[in-house]
Order: structure tokens, then C-alpha cells, then sequence
């Protein structure tokens, strides 16, 4: 085995045993400072202890991700906004095909919208935290037969439904 110079003295992985360069593919283990693991048998232990924990794993993917989004508002609103016009026609057309598929829930939308600038309804604060509402059909056959909820609240009537 050659001498690497740059590389300091050798240990020993506790997974695998193999001889680790400090210098090369190793990993300090979390569990003890002076205990060493190479990067191969590293992310074996990671991949067996999320199938052992798929709660725990979830939960903090998603709150890394819910930190990340919080700490980086602008940088994702960039990128969300790039992607947007980078496929503004696939967008397009998307949304078109969904109108003409939907045409009986985008007539009641548009009902609405109509009904609110002539001022036929009015819009009402959210029935359930009393914040700024949108329009939610109940029956998209009597278009303005409408529940007032806030986005938060309307969102969570459309997931229990479906």
C-alpha cells in the first residue's frame, strides 16, 4: 500500500474494517468523535435507520424543506417564477386543455367573478377565521351558490373531499 502525503495516520472503519486516509472517503461517526466510518457503509447505516424510522424521516425532510423555503424566499419565488416562463407555453396549453375539459366548473368561476364586479354578490370574510375569503362551489350546477372560506380552509375542504 502506498504512502499518501498529504494523507494523515490510518484508522480503521467500524462498519466494513477497512483502512480509512483521513484525508480520503471517510466520515466522522456522530455517535462517537473517535470512531470512524467510511462514506459507503456511512450512508448504508443512514438508509437502514430511515427504513427502521419512516416517521422520523418524513417529519424532518419536511421541516428541512420548510426551513430551507423560509430561509430562502426570494431565491425559490426566482426560481418558481423561471421555470414558470421557461415552459409558459407547456403552461398554456395546460391550462387550456384543463378549461376545456372543466368548461362546467370554469363557467361557475367565471359566474362569480362576473356576479362580484357588477356587484350582484359581495364578497363575504372566510366562514370559519373570519380573514379574506375566495368563492367555493359547493355544486358547480348553481354557480353562485358560493361558501366564503380563505385559502387555507378552502384548500382543506377540497383534500377531504377528494
Amino acid at each position: 500500500m502506498s504512502e499518501c502525503r498529504v494523507c494523515k495516520p490510518e484508522k480503521r472503519c467500524r462498519g466494513c474494517n477497512t483502512i480509512l486516509k483521513l484525508s480520503c472517503n471517510w466520515n466522522k461517526s456522530s455517535y462517537n468523535k473517535k470512531d470512524y466510518i467510511c462514506t459507503p457503509c456511512s450512508t448504508l447505516e443512514k438508509k437502514k435507520w430511515c427504513h427502521k424510522n419512516p416517521e422520523k424521516t418524513l417529519i424532518s425532510c419536511r421541516e428541512r424543506m420548510r426551513r430551507w423555503r423560509e430561509k430562502n424566499r426570494e431565491k425559490n419565488k426566482a426560481r418558481s417564477r423561471l421555470q414558470y416562463y421557461k415552459h409558459i407555453d407547456k403552461e398554456r396549453e395546460r391550462s387550456r386543455l384543463y378549461s376545456n375539459k372543466n368548461r362546467t366548473i370554469k363557467n361557475a368561476q367565471l359566474a362569480v367573478h362576473y356576479a362580484l364586479k357588477i356587484g350582484k354578490i359581495l364578497r363575504k370574510p372566510c366562514e370559519v377565521c373570519g380573514s379574506h375569503a375566495e368563492a367555493h362551489h359547493e355544486d358547480y350546477s348553481q354557480p353562485l351558490d358560493v361558501r366564503w372560506l380563505c385559502s387555507t380552509h378552502h384548500k382543506r375542504i377540497h383534500h377531504w373531499v377528494n
